[in-house]
């Protein structure tokens, strides 16, 4: 945003550091030595999203500045604002009862004077109307992404056939929470269920992402959301946990001495005990992805995030083989087949931990699934090599967290070294001398 006549009159030149504050949906700009923010070099000031989104402003709209030059400060009045401040204006136009403060009168005549906008136009402009769910439902799945269609895909269809005639505006919080309750107490039982906690969680998601979508798209302000008034229900610890060596063990066996595809099933659960990746980054590996000469991987994991992870050598030429002897030919073939040539999907791992629940009943009992190997590696690197490294190993690094993990971030050789001690075999990356690199 740019005016440089209330910055003049603030003495705010280009460079000026500043610190910007949410407060009662109009954002407060003061000059602050230690400030996050600049004025631009054109004399312009920034607005984060963050803020944004917090005073409900949204693009297309006109905003209301002052300047407090006493103060040292620019308050900036999202268009909403607008209403709250014409209330008294209003009731003078249609003859209400309730008097009307002159101060006030004034001082929204001259707002409207500043925004162009006459009596006349707000006696005759009713806005836009809304459009139903079931018109504006379309939009919503075409801008998310893969994994938000798998997972609200099934809510959104119920939504749509519940509400679909009804505008975005006309429906109630109330609407939202019967829906949660409803599909919570008819959620099907699975090895992780909550008692259907997480289904009523999901319900109050894709809502959400629906009415997200109207705020970016200007359609409603972030305060009318009906879908942020309901409360998410609080997210219940984790139940999983390390492996002990001996379950872990037993898990092995199970899966090397079972099943259509012993050899396959083993090779996953070693290269998931190795990487401590997800399903979906083992599931996304291709030929190109795989360096067998410095016993490497690359992970596409959630969040289309991609890293390079260690693996041993041993394993790396086990997964070459498995590949070309299965039919991957081109740099972009899947690694992970079955006997038959086609790439397995993740009902194979479905099977595979139905299968072993059914061999050793405390899997089954318990819900263990491949996830629980990422957290058997990832704290065995915790405890024998330190957080900074263990938070490396599981790729975590480009996401936030304490200010700490700025100064411990681990390298691939810090993997590696990791990796290295607990397969027990040599990695060429954590052989490097540290001092002869640049």
């Amino acid at each position: 945003m740019t005016e440089r006549g209330l910055l003049r009159a603030l003495c705010w030149d280009p460079g000026h550091r500043i610190a910007i504050d949410a407060q009662d949906q109009m954002l407060v700009i003061g000059s602050a030595r230690a400030g996050e923010h600049v004025v631009g070099s054109r004399g312009e000031l920034p607005l984060p999203a963050s803020a944004r989104q917090m005073c409900a402003i949204v693009p297309g709209q006109p905003l209301l500045l002052a300047a407090l030059v006493a103060d040292d400060l620019l308050v900036i009045h999202p268009a909403s604002t607008v209403v709250w401040l014409l209330t008294d204006l209003h009731a003078q136009v249609i003859g209400a009862v309730v008097p009307a403060d002159p101060a006030h009168v004034a001082a929204a005549r001259q707002l409207l004077a500043h925004l162009g906008v006459t009596l006349a136009d707000l006696q005759s402009h009713s806005g836009p109307s809304l459009p139903t769910l079931a018109e504006y439902l379309p939009q919503v799945i075409a801008a998310a992404g893969p994994g938000a269609r798998r997972t609200y895909g099934t809510y959104w269809n119920r939504m749509a056939a519940a509400w679909g005639e009804r505008p975005l505006d006309a429906i109630a919080a109330s609407d939202i929470e019967a829906m949660q309750r409803q599909i919570a107490a008819t959620a099907r039982s699975r090895r992780n269920s909550r008692s259907g906690r997480h289904a009523g969680e999901h319900v109050i998601a894709a809502a959400r992402a629906i009415y997200n979508r109207a705020i970016a798209d200007g359609l409603i302000d972030a305060a009318a959301s009906t879908a942020h008034r309901v409360v998410k229900p609080r997210r219940l610890p984790s139940t999983r946990r390390a492996l002990t060596p001996d379950e872990l063990e037993e898990i092995n066996l199970s899966a090397r001495t079972s099943g259509n595809d012993v050899l396959l099933d083993a090779l996953l659960l070693r290269l998931h005990a190795e990487t401590a990746c997800r399903r979906g980054g083992a599931l996304g590996l291709r030929l190109a992805d795989l360096d067998t000469d410095r016993g490497l991987v690359r992970l596409t994991e959630k969040g289309a995030t991609l890293r390079w992870q260690p693996i041993s050598l041993d394993l790396a030429a086990h997964l070459y083989e498995h590949a070309r002897f299965r039919g991957a030919v081109l740099p972009t073939d899947r690694l992970l087949r079955y006997r038959n040539g086609r790439v397995i999907t993740s009902r194979r791992y479905d099977h595979l931990w139905k299968r072993i629940g059914e061999q050793l009943p405390w899997v089954a009992a318990q819900g263990i699934s491949t996830h629980w190997l990422r957290h058997t590696t990832l704290t065995w690197v915790e405890r024998h090599f330190g957080y900074g490294v263990a938070r490396a190993y599981a790729g975590h690094t480009d996401s936030t967290g304490p200010a700490t993990t700025t100064y411990i971030k681990a390298d691939l050789q810090a993997v590696a070294a990791a990796l290295s001690a607990l397969t027990g075999q040599p990695h060429p990356l954590a052989a490097v001398d540290r001092a002869s690199r640049p």
